[in-house]
């Protein structure tokens, strides 16, 4: 009879309530060349269960903290330049990094932000 080990992983996530964010951009130099901050309305669980789901971009307060927020993430990653689309939960106590891609927004926010 073998023996055989078999890797064992573990993995934990918090739930986190608050409004769902992505921000779309492109970063250049360390910096955002253009960057899109986009509060959701309605959530992936709602539209899952056939509710809708759409984003709109927002430049106010909270929108630029969001944007804020991402640059730093950004950084943090050494994302100097390239295309992004990160996603956040602004949460009671601030924003909460979900995750983000290298790459262009998928759905419709490339034409979004082309307008």
């Amino acid at each position: 009879m073998s023996t055989q080990k078999v890797a064992a992983w573990s993995h934990a996530e918090e739930f986190v309530t608050g409004t769902m964010w992505h921000v779309d951009g492109l970063m250049r130099a360390g910096g955002p060349w253009f960057a899109c901050a986009s509060r959701y309305v309605g959530t992936p669980l709602g539209f899952s269960r056939g509710e809708p789901t759409a984003s709109v971009c927002d430049d106010g307060p909270d929108g630029r903290r969001i944007l804020d927020f991402a640059v730093r993430c950004l950084d943090a990653l050494s994302l100097a330049d390239g295309a992004f689309h990160l996603e956040a939960i602004d949460a009671r106590d601030g924003a909460v990094f979900l995750e983000v891609g290298a790459r262009v927004g998928g759905g419709l926010i490339p034409w979004t932000l082309a307008e």
